[in-house]
């Protein structure tokens, strides 16, 4: 199976703790994988298991969203939402793994485990999350890390579908217009294909990572307090 690993970052954030998610990356996964940086207006030193993408690279629909009247919060998001879309749609891999920026790796995971983590049958493999706001239960994910299956029948609908939340600018599904929230509104939609981690909790998590099987690996900085105090 070819598996490609992605994430993406500025300067900034990569100072602040995107180099230990690559660092800790090189560390612990497969040696056969590459990981695919998309960096913002900087480059990283150059090594063999890194390839590096600018957002130039993006096309023309991100600049377009980025210069939209959204709040600034929705446009940061969005870098992350776009740098997704241009792996689905240019990725020549069996599956497309994204890895937040602030998800460290803290264990060897092998082959057979990524392997397993988003089989032939599976649409996408993620973390499905519930928020409760103005009486009415929204549908997300914690996109720290989740699998698309691009090899599957109705990849190229979802892939699509992600896209249309963007370019469209579509929010009557969303709580908020951030991506983890545009994701769990898109898997939602393809429920009968997708492998939710979290299916069988008897406890909703909203930081539900350390509680699936991906927990002993992988550990994510989510909130900014985590990332304020974070040393490595």
């Amino acid at each position: 199976m070819n598996i490609e690993v992605i994430t993406s970052f500025d300067q900034a954030y990569y100072d602040k703790i995107g180099h230990a998610c690559v660092e800790t990356w090189l560390k612990h996964w497969p040696s056969e994988l590459v990981f695919t940086c998309y960096v913002e207006e900087f480059r990283l030193p150059e090594q063999a298991r890194i390839k590096q993408i600018e957002f130039t690279e993006l096309g023309d629909s991100y600049f377009k969203f980025q210069l939209s009247p959204v709040k600034d919060r929705v446009k940061t998001f969005a870098k992350k939402a776009y740098s997704v879309i241009h792996a689905m749609e240019h990725s020549t891999a069996d599956r497309v793994i994204w890895l937040d920026a602030d998800v460290l790796t803290t264990a060897d995971i092998s082959m057979g485990m990524l392997e397993l983590l988003c089989p032939d049958n599976v649409l996408a493999t993620y973390m499905e999350v519930y928020h409760e706001k103005d009486n009415r239960i929204w549908i997300s994910a914690e996109t720290g890390i989740f699998v698309v299956n691009r090899t599957h029948p109705e990849f190229k609908a979802f892939a699509q579908r992600y896209r249309q939340y963007y370019d469209e600018h579509i929010t009557e599904n969303l709580r908020r217009f951030y991506d983890g929230e545009v994701f769990g509104a898109v898997a939602n939609e393809f429920k009968p294909h997708v492998r939710d981690l979290c299916a069988d909790f008897k406890k909703k998590y909203k930081t539900p990572l350390r509680h699936t099987i991906l927990g002993p690996y992988l550990n994510h900085y989510k909130s900014k307090g985590n990332k304020d105090n974070f040393n490595y």
